[in-house]
């Protein structure tokens, strides 16, 4: 059986919902990732902005892109490392998810 924590991306890149979405869509480009996890100050997981949001707040929106915290998606589904693998890629294919991120006792240590 294949777990959630060998196909799991890491390390995770995040961002807090006060950035600047330039920023992050910076980042997200330099990484090569299709997703940020947002964090708060303790590290809990508080939204992910993906590929599409940012295409989403671009179309409408022009100049300013604004601020990760209105733009991304939340809350933020999260999958426990306990759970297998084909039941993740399940929750993920119904809820329409290419990107989700994944805890361990609540922190935070990956992306599937």
């Amino acid at each position: 059986m294949t777990t959630i924590e060998q196909i799991m991306s890491t390390p995770v890149v995040t961002a807090t919902q006060d950035e600047a979405l330039a920023g992050v869509i910076e980042r997200m480009h330099h990484r090569r990732v299709g997703s940020v996890v947002v964090i708060d100050g303790e590290g809990a997981v508080r939204g992910v902005i993906t590929e599409r949001d940012v295409l989403r707040q671009s179309a409408t929106r022009r100049a300013d892109l604004g601020d990760v915290a209105h733009t991304m998606t939340a809350p933020a589904d999260v999958i426990d490392t306990s759970l297998d693998a084909t039941a993740a890629l399940r929750i993920m294919r119904e809820r329409g998810y290419r990107h989700m991120p994944v805890v361990h006792d609540g922190e935070l240590v990956g992306v599937v």
